[in-house]
């Protein structure tokens, strides 16, 4: 099966934000119980356990609004409902024209895998959806310090990402 969207811009629609119910829910917790801690400061006796306490007690409340600010929405892949997890993978530089010529065809060139090191000049860009069922991928060049686009963002659905995702994370 031949995947029509090769090359073509991809959808923002493909890929929403989604509030994430669970970190908010402990996100929300955590604020509670550093608001009862700092209140509960206030009764204890003790000067040095009163201090402890209140410092926790704020130190939770403040993590809690960090952690929901930060954590409240994730990146989903809407037909299926899968999240999305970006990745970047470095090559070798003599590999990237092999790169270039198999990856628009929804292949890795055999032979061809990820470098252990990222301090390596070329670099696939990835997105997938963690069901495999999405991939979108760019090829990047490090030039003039700063990674240019050598390829159009791709992207690939159903067994050919399936078969993407699989093959690159076989050669990390």
């Amino acid at each position: 099966m031949e995947n029509q969207n090769k090359g073509t811009a991809v959808s923002d629609q493909e890929i929403i934000k989604v509030f994430d119910k669970a970190n908010i829910f402990l996100s929300c917790i955590i604020i509670l119980i550093g608001a009862f801690a700092f209140i509960a400061s206030f009764t204890l006796n003790d000067s040095l356990m009163s201090l402890i306490l209140m410092a926790a007690g704020c130190a939770l409340a403040v993590y809690g609004v960090i952690r929901c600010l930060s954590k409240s929405a994730k990146n989903v892949y809407a037909p299926t409902g899968a999240t999305v997890n970006a990745a970047h993978f470095y090559f070798k530089p003599d590999e990237l024209d092999a790169l270039r010529e198999a990856l628009p065809n929804g292949k890795v060139p055999d032979g061809v895998k990820p470098s252990a090191e990222s301090n390596t000049t070329v670099r696939l860009d990835v997105l997938r959806s963690e069901d495999k069922k999405f991939i979108r991928l760019r090829l990047m060049k490090y030039d003039n310090y700063i990674f240019h686009p050598v390829t159009d963002a791709l992207r690939f659905t159903g067994t050919e990402a399936e078969n993407l995702c699989n093959a690159l994370s076989k050669g990390k």
